[in-house]
């Protein structure tokens, strides 16, 4: 794990989920990808919950392997609250720590950026655990 490093993932404007998983290609549309794969794919949320159209707004975060996105979190700032949202980890990253390790260092980004910010972790009730 020490050669993947969390990374902020840049919007890109061009891509469009809709198209399907792996879209246009780039950093963002892989970390996406994993998006789609875990809510759309695996948990059978449809595409409309799952793209929400707030992701020009957000802050994206990610742990790459390569080109490979593993683990993906999307940061909204709306003061006092910094909110974490949309985390998700690919099955093959899923028990190697790299969703822990993101957000670790998605709160340390917080609270350097925004020290007065409360953190708080939007989640699904079946992984409470997790947080």
């Amino acid at each position: 794990m020490r050669d993947e490093a969390v990374k902020e993932v840049a919007y890109d404007e061009k891509y469009d989920p809709r198209e399907g998983i792996e879209g246009s290609g780039g950093e963002y549309a892989s970390y996406f990808s994993v998006r789609l794969r875990v809510f759309c794919e695996k948990q059978k949320i449809s595409i409309d919950d799952g793209v929400d159209g707030k992701d020009a707004e957000r802050r994206h975060y990610a742990i790459f392997r390569g080109n490979l996105a593993l683990a993906v979190c999307r940061l909204s700032i709306e003061p006092p609250y910094a909110k974490v949202e949309r985390v998700a980890c690919l099955k093959e990253g899923r028990g190697r720590g790299y969703a822990r390790r993101l957000m670790l260092e998605v709160i340390s980004i917080v609270d350097r950026d925004h020290p007065n910010a409360i953190v708080v972790a939007l989640a699904q009730t079946t992984v409470l655990k997790f947080y």
